[in-house]
């Protein structure tokens, strides 16, 4: 009897200690601010937000760090240039992700609200994904103001609140040893 329950505890172990291993990369946190400027395009599809350089060059696509916080201080310096994709938002949002990438760490736009529109101004935010060097994809927002027609500030930000691995390993391996602890319990 008690070499069974020690078998079984011992293979609960075993599976915690293979869960753990195969645990998945940390996710991001902070944040970053981009500064550039943008201006409005119709196309066929529909208004195009397109980014510029800070001088206001058409179809240069860039923006630059201004702000980094969190995980992207480690690859990322206020003053990179930062490669933005343009994308259609009116009347239906169409997407062309990567939204924004700089530093090996790139944000994926998946949905945008128009937060606040009005002949001089224009808000939009939205929600996606960042990934790179090596973290798991992580949740963030994206938000973008526009004095209208031209100028912009754009930011993403994220934070984690996700149970570490090991943790979730620990308990799951705690509540096998219980059950194993009951099952002793209810053959004597």
């Amino acid at each position: 009897m008690k070499k069974t329950i020690l078998k079984s505890a011992l293979m609960a172990l075993v599976g915690v200690g293979l869960m753990a291993g195969s645990a998945s990369a940390d996710m991001i946190t902070g944040g970053i601010s981009l500064t550039g400027t943008a201006t409005f395009v119709s196309t066929k599809d529909g208004l195009l937000l397109d980014f510029l350089d800070e001088s206001g060059t058409n179809n240069v696509n860039l923006a630059e760090v201004g702000l980094v916080s969190g995980i992207l201080d480690t690859s990322v310096n206020p003053g990179d240039i930062v490669a933005m994709n343009d994308f259609v938002f009116s009347p239906t949002f169409m997407p062309n992700n990567p939204l924004w990438s700089v530093g090996g760490f790139s944000f994926s736009l998946s949905s945008i609200t128009v937060d606040d529109h009005s002949n001089d101004y224009l808000t939009i935010s939205g929600l996606g994904s960042i990934s790179g060097n090596g973290y798991e994809d992580t949740p963030g927002n994206w938000r973008w103001s526009d004095q209208m027609p031209t100028g912009g500030n754009f930011t993403w930000s994220a934070a984690s609140n996700a149970v570490p691995e090991p943790a979730t390993m620990l308990l799951f391996g705690t509540g096998l040893a219980g059950l194993a602890g009951i099952a002793r319990r209810k053959k004597k």
